[in-house]
């Protein structure tokens, strides 16, 4: 009877164990992916800020473009 108990008491410390170490290991998995998810956004920002300036001074040098070839008329 106490070797059962002893058995049983072992067993449930080795699945609480592992039932940590994944709890862990997910924990640690999500704060990587988020952590990744935040990179990609800033990095995403910044790209497209970048790209709203081109288009910007492009559209600024095409309509100084036009409006000289207005006056030039």
């Amino acid at each position: 009877r106490e070797l059962s108990l002893t058995q049983e008491r072992d067993i449930r410390e080795r699945v609480k164990e592992e039932y940590e170490d994944l709890i862990y290991n997910i924990f640690n998995s999500t704060f990587l992916l988020r952590s990744k998810f935040d990179e990609f956004r800033t990095d995403l920002q910044d790209h497209v800020m970048d790209k709203v300036t081109e288009t910007r001074r492009e559209a600024v040098d095409a309509l100084s473009n036009f409006s000289s070839s207005l006056q030039e008329l």
